[in-house]
C-alpha cells in the first residue's frame, strides 16, 4: 500500500467515470464485489486516532516541532468511538482518511449509475416479456422468438 493517496484517488476517480459511461462493461465478480469489498475496508477500517503538531516560532522562524499522537473527535468535541466518518474532525487527515472521506464521496455515484442501469436493464428485459407474453395470450404472436 504504498501507492500515494492521489494515486489512488485519481484511480478512484477514473473507475467511477467508467462506470458512469460502461456501466454494463465491468463484471460483477472481477470488478464490482472486489471494489466494493476494498470500499467497505476503506469505510470501516480508517484510523480513529490522528497527529497534533504544535510549533514555536521566534522571529518567523520555528525552533521547535513536536507531534503527539491524539482521538480523531466528533463534530461536538468528543473522541470518535466506533468508526471514522467524513464527519468526524482530525488535526492531520492520515492516508486512510483522506480515502474514507473519497470513497464516502463517490457511493452515490458507484450505487446510482452501477445499480441504476442494472436495474433498468432488468426492468426492460422483464417489460419485454410481459409484452411478449399478452401478445401470445391474444393469439397475435406464436412463442416468444416470433413478432
Amino acid at each position: 500500500d504504498s501507492t500515494s493517496v492521489s494515486l489512488k484517488t485519481a484511480a478512484l476517480s477514473n473507475l467511477l467515470a467508467a462506470v458512469q459511461r460502461f456501466p454494463n462493461v465491468l463484471d460483477k465478480d472481477q470488478h464490482i464485489r472486489p471494489m466494493e469489498v476494498q470500499f467497505s475496508r476503506l469505510l470501516t477500517g480508517a484510523s480513529l486516532e490522528t497527529r497534533k503538531t504544535t510549533s514555536t516560532t521566534l522571529f518567523g522562524v520555528r525552533i521547535v516541532s513536536t507531534s503527539a499522537a491524539c482521538n480523531v473527535t466528533e463534530v461536538d468535541g468528543t473522541p470518535t468511538r466506533d468508526f471514522f466518518t467524513c464527519m468526524n474532525n482530525s488535526f492531520d487527515y492520515s492516508e486512510d482518511q483522506l480515502l474514507n472521506v473519497h470513497v464516502f464521496s463517490s457511493l452515490y455515484c458507484w450505487l446510482f449509475y452501477l445499480y441504476q442501469a442494472q436495474l433498468l436493464e432488468a426492468r426492460k428485459r422483464q417489460s419485454r416479456d410481459d409484452i411478449v407474453s399478452k401478445l401470445e395470450h391474444y393469439g397475435l404472436v406464436h412463442g416468444a422468438g416470433t413478432g
